[in-house]
């Protein structure tokens, strides 16, 4: 059974919000996070329980769908989501699942069937691999 305490979407910062970071010269096969770059200041960090607070998704980042995130992404999504103190609100980290980079976003998440309440939890993105524009739903150049 999937962990209901996030919902599939990425983005996070091991250090937080406004935190420092460091990056990763090289992808690895590791449980351990690669910390990614801040994606947003720290004032953009909605501090208000509201889902419509949260930030947009990522930049080349596209939202993991539910049927794709293995038990081990799960796993990994709700031990972030534990440990508020390494990973605060709008925190984001990386890790490599088998060929896939998976980025985590601590965020907001809406009531679920486990949590009556808008609460903390992480959403996973995946690279955005559609051709350029396919995001933005702009015809083709050749149909034109």
């Amino acid at each position: 059974m999937r962990p209901s305490l996030f919902s599939c979407a990425i983005g996070l910062v091991v250090a937080g919000c406004g935190g420092a970071s460091r990056e990763s010269p090289e992808p690895r096969e590791s449980p351990e996070p690669v910390v990614v770059a801040l994606y947003l200041p720290p004032e953009a960090c909605p501090r208000k329980a509201e889902v419509a607070a949260n930030p947009p998704v990522p930049s080349g980042w596209v939202q993991v769908k539910d049927a794709t995130v293995t038990p081990e992404m799960a796993a990994w999504a709700t031990a972030i989501v534990k440990n508020r103190k390494t990973y605060p609100m709008c925190s984001s980290t990386t890790q490599t699942f088998g060929a896939a980079t998976i980025l985590a976003r601590v965020e907001w998440h809406p009531p679920d069937f486990n949590v009556e309440s808008v609460h903390r939890g992480v959403t996973l993105y995946e690279r955005d691999t559609r051709p350029v524009g396919a995001a933005l739903n702009l015809p083709n150049a050749s149909t034109r």
